[in-house]
């Protein structure tokens, strides 16, 4: 079964109520700014995602696997800035697969659209898009229109000169796909860290026999 979208929720140092949707093969993730400690979702810790974390030093990425159904209490006090989202019908044995190292765009003054590729290795998946940057007010990182599937889930910034954004896409094609990210020129500029990172579909295997 191919990964869906189910909600999300954006979190200021704080806890408060989250909603995970009655489907099978639940996960939680979190791209998070500012804090080591694992979030917490109904008194259960996350996991940080290791190969996505640290980027920056101080940009981060938590998962929880089969989160409980219904309402409860999503706990992310001492990280700044935090952006959770569910997805469902996920291969919660091998959740992530293939993704791609981090990428710097350049220094200050390399305004404009900043694009990778991932070339993704299993059906029925997800890509994920994290971006992680140095810019200033008039410089917000935006999504740009590379994959027509591309969905934006936030732009958050830390403080005045850093900022975190992640984006998802549904159903992309199996191999080579490319999503983007940019920002708008400005006096200061900006530079920009970005990777993809793919979420396993539920692998629904073939029948070897059938009894009528």
């Amino acid at each position: 079964m191919a990964v869906a979208y189910d909600n999300k929720i954006v979190m200021n140092n704080t806890s408060g109520n989250f909603t995970v949707g009655n489907n099978k093969n639940r996960i939680l993730i979190i791209n998070s700014v500012g804090n080591t400690t694992p979030p917490t979702f109904n008194g259960v810790s996350f996991t940080k995602y290791t190969p996505a974390s640290g980027i920056m030093g101080y940009t981060y990425v938590y998962y929880l696997l089969s989160p409980t159904v219904g309402e409860h209490t999503l706990n992310t006090t001492g990280h700044t800035y935090a952006i959770c989202a569910s997805f469902y019908n996920v291969d919660l044995r091998h959740p992530f697969g293939k993704i791609n190292t981090p990428v710097d765009f350049g220094g200050f003054g390399n305004a404009g659209t900043q694009t990778q590729t991932i070339a993704n290795t299993y059906a029925k998946s997800v890509d994920l898009e994290f971006s992680y940057g140095v810019t200033d007010y008039f410089d917000q990182i935006t999504l740009q229109g590379v994959s027509t599937g591309q969905v934006d889930l936030g732009v958050l910034f830390n403080d005045r000169l850093h900022s975190t954004a992640w984006s998802y896409e549904l159903g992309p094609a199996h191999g080579n796909n490319t999503m983007g990210r940019g920002h708008a020129n400005s006096t200061n500029g900006a530079t920009t860290f970005m990777f993809l990172l793919e979420l396993k579909g539920k692998y629904s295997p073939v029948p070897t026999s059938f009894n009528p």
